[in-house]
């Protein structure tokens, strides 16, 4: 450590910055590897790792000088990463110091550098391990060397150098997938390499025809002969020899059209995938072949007809989702969205059929695997029947604690007798209740194998979705997409195996809820719309257990569908009949909401309808000045409908259409203050006045004063004299008197009179706290006060 800290210093001051790979003794550098080794399991020596860090941080900045050129950069990472450091520099040290040091490296470095992992992947040079010593390179140290090449080989910096990347990736198939090539390639190393080599295919290039271009000259690249690893039957050196066939034909074409590349890039991703995965392959060649011939055929004959081609595409690629390889993945992902414009909804409903949950057969099962499956859940079952009434009894023994000890039916709370406080402690104490007894079903069993593969098989499935969304689809697509994604949202809700579905489904809704541009607008009427929106509102009027962990998304598309029904994309009149359609249905909801008193429709639903600005609010408005006086609505609700309302004055538009509204709702505003100026008349024999409605209740009316007309016939100066009045004989917390000062300001009153809070006049309050004080204070507390 001292000799770090004496280096850092050095290195701030030096002038030639060809000597900073000479200030890296060998010494040093074997010292900080005997310590990693010989250390081991003193891992929380923070002052030595800090120190670690900041001299690699130091080492990276002086290396960052402009007139530091890449030979420089190279000799010192071959200082760490040769002798006297170690290839393994970063596993000996549990670091990401090498990284620090590559990432500064430009392109020439960059290429530098890989030719010196190359060397350790060929054993072009033996291994120096001490002065005049050398040895042989492990094979878990090429193995090393073939992986941190294919990290190089994703470098933004080489992200054009195609010929380069050809270069290493030949390298690789001459290692892993051809033999005689080179000394000393065991079948571990070769298998090692060969796999390096198929992730390294997952190439990234701002087209996809420099893609195919790098495929094409691989498959040219790879002998057909005994030099192969693994050699190919007569087969499949048949289909292989027809993919090429086919995939120069493509290549000699000047002109591509779209659906010529992605097949192009299938065709040599497929071959070289029968150097992996052969039966994968051969079985995917050959539906391709059918569904290529189609293609032409189709285009050929310029016919709209014969669009079953897409649909043995997407079965494909199903099929290639189904193997756990980010590489298959990758490809899927890198042409599909060049074909969700032919996406028929055939096609698309064989992607939301693998979702459905319950298909089980969305993946083939073993018929021993899924009959042990089967033992399990049985047993399973007969344990949770015997369990179910002892837990019953102990869930409704919680539930009456909670209530407050209530035993038999006929007894009763009032819940619109309790105040804001009582009320929320009910609910917590009711919450504790239900999730003490919440049913664990994740934890019953552990998932199947075969459950987990299909879990992972439909979060990948979810990437088409995401794909297609991004692509600018239809609306009436996106339409059918929802109610499916719903659909398993529930189903992973109600399994804790399937949280990593849970969240991929979440992340696909909010994509989905979020899409604003729509490439067609056909099939769409008010019918459409309004059933499915009614649908969406039918899971707020049941009583669900889970409505509340999907109550946003159930917003969310509700609020999607409102935006549907006001798309510009629509026909005039198909748009009016829609925005027709929708607001007469949630008219309907918002009764429903506050008049039946187990309506679970998320209140999060309405504030995000009043954020929107669409023509409904001015309709929906009116019915929540007749809910804030109704004995008949519940306090929370009432309290809601007043959030509503401040929403909805705070979300204008000073537009014609919104001041004609205010005209029209002026005789509401006016009863709202009728009302309230009774209910500050009767305050005095109230027993309890509920202040967060009080507070609520001045919030709108300062929101109501400010876009009030001048003809209107509310009597402002009136209201404001019994609100100043209630407020003499009436505390209230500090953030009510926020609002009540607020309002006040808009009345332009100013509240002078003597009012009692807690029992004592102001004045009072204010001389006995000056009695209290020494008296050598009174004169300045006195002084303080006049002024």
């Amino acid at each position: 450590m001292a000799a770090s800290l004496l280096i850092r210093n050095v290195l701030v001051h030096v002038k030639d910055v060809t000597n900073i790979p000479a200030l890296l003794p060998d010494n040093f550098i074997r010292q900080i590897l005997h310590h990693y080794r010989n250390n081991r399991t003193n891992t929380k020596d923070e002052e030595f790792h800090d120190e670690m860090t900041n001299f690699f941080d130091c080492l990276c900045k002086s290396l960052q000088r402009d007139q530091v050129d890449v030979k420089t950069k190279i000799n010192v990472l071959k200082k760490i990463i040769f002798y006297p450091g170690s290839f393994m520099f970063e596993n000996v040290t549990k670091s990401k110091n090498v990284q620090k040091l590559i990432r500064i490296l430009d392109k020439e470095g960059v290429k530098k550098l890989s030719s010196l992992y190359r060397d350790v992947l060929i054993t072009k040079k033996e291994k120096i391990v001490a002065p005049n010593v050398t040895e042989q390179w492990l094979n878990s140290e090429r193995i090393y060397s073939a992986q941190l090449l294919a990290k190089l080989l994703t470098s933004p910096l080489v992200q054009d150098e195609t010929q380069w990347k050809i270069k290493n990736l030949k390298l690789f198939i001459d290692v892993g997938i051809c033999k005689h090539k080179y000394d000393n390639v065991g079948t571990e190393l070769a298998n090692n390499v060969k796999d390096v080599f198929f992730r390294a295919l997952d190439l990234k290039f701002n087209k996809l025809e420099e893609v195919a271009l790098v495929l094409y000259e691989l498959c040219e690249y790879t002998v057909l002969s005994d030099c192969l690893r693994s050699p190919l039957t007569e087969e499949e050196l048949e289909i292989f020899n027809q993919m090429r066939s086919v995939t120069t034909k493509l290549n000699a074409k000047k002109v591509k059209d779209e659906c010529a590349i992605v097949f192009q890039v299938l065709f040599l991703h497929m071959g070289l995938q029968l150097f992996q995965d052969k039966d994968l392959a051969v079985s995917s060649l050959k539906e391709l072949f059918s569904c290529y011939e189609r293609v032409n055929r189709t285009l050929k004959e310029a016919s709209d007809g014969d669009p079953e081609w897409i649909e043995v595409v997407v079965d494909l690629f199903l099929n290639l989702l189904s193997h756990n390889s980010l590489l298959l993945r990758n490809i899927v992902g890198s042409v599909f969205p060049y074909l969700c414009k032919y996406l028929t909804p055939s096609s698309m409903h064989q992607i939301l059929s693998v979702l459905d949950p319950n298909d089980s057969n969305a993946l083939s099962v073993n018929d021993s695997e899924s009959e042990s499956d089967e033992d399990d859940e049985v047993s399973d079952e007969e344990e949770s029947d015997d369990d179910n009434e002892t837990v019953n009894d102990k869930l409704r023994m919680a539930v009456q604690a909670a209530l407050g000890g209530y035993q038999t039916d006929e007894e009763s709370i009032d819940l619109d007798d309790m105040d804001d406080n009582d009320a929320e402690t009910l609910d917590k104490a009711l919450a504790d209740a239900f999730r003490q007894f919440k049913p664990n079903r994740g934890k019953v069993k552990k998932q199947s194998k075969h459950g987990e593969t299909l879990t992972h098989f439909r979060i990948r499935v979810l990437d088409l979705l995401e794909i297609y969304l991004d692509s600018g689809p239809g609306m009436l697509s996106c339409l059918e997409i929802m109610l499916p994604l719903l659909q398993v949202l529930e189903f992973s809700i109600r399994d804790d195996h399937q949280k990593p579905l849970l969240v991929r489904v979440r992340h696909c809704l909010r994509k989905l809820s979020n899409v604003k541009k729509f490439n067609s607008v056909e099939g769409i009427t008010d019918t459409i719309l309004g059933d499915l929106l009614s649908s969406l509102l039918e899971k707020g009027t049941k009583n669900s257990m889970l409505l509340q962990d999907m109550s946003n998304e159930i917003s969310d598309c509700c609020v999607f569908i409102i935006k549907c029904a006001q798309s510009d994309s629509l026909p005039v009149k198909t748009k009016k009949r829609c925005q027709g359609k929708v607001i007469d249905i949630l008219i309907g909801a918002i009764n429903v909401y506050f008049k039946q008193r187990d309506c679970l429709i998320p209140y999060y639903l309405f504030k995000s309808v009043f954020q929107l600005h669409w023509e409904g609010n001015r309709a929906f408005a009116p019915l929540l000045f007749d809910f804030v006086f109704n004995d008949d609505i519940r306090p929370f609700r009432r309290n809601q409908a007043l959030d509503l309302l401040k929403l909805f004055y705070s979300n204008r538009r000073n537009d014609d259409a919104y001041n004609k509204f205010l005209m029209s709702v002026a005789e509401h505003e006016k009863k709202l203050c009728d009302d309230v100026i009774v209910m500050l008349r009767q305050s005095r024999e109230i027993k309890q006045v509920k202040e967060k409605f009080v507070s609520n209740l001045f919030s709108l009316l300062r929101a109501m004063l400010s876009h009030s007309k001048p003809n209107q016939t509310v009597d402002w100066k009136m209201l404001g004299d019994k609100i100043r009045e209630f407020r003499s004989h009436v505390p209230l917390s500090r953030d009510a008197k926020v609002t009540y000062n607020q309002l006040c300001r808009a009345l332009q009153l100013s509240d002078t009179k003597k009012r009692k809070v807690n029992g004592f006049h102001h004045e009072e309050r204010r001389r006995n706290s000056v009695d209290s004080v020494p008296k050598r204070l009174k004169m300045n507390l006195n002084k303080s006060a006049n002024v």
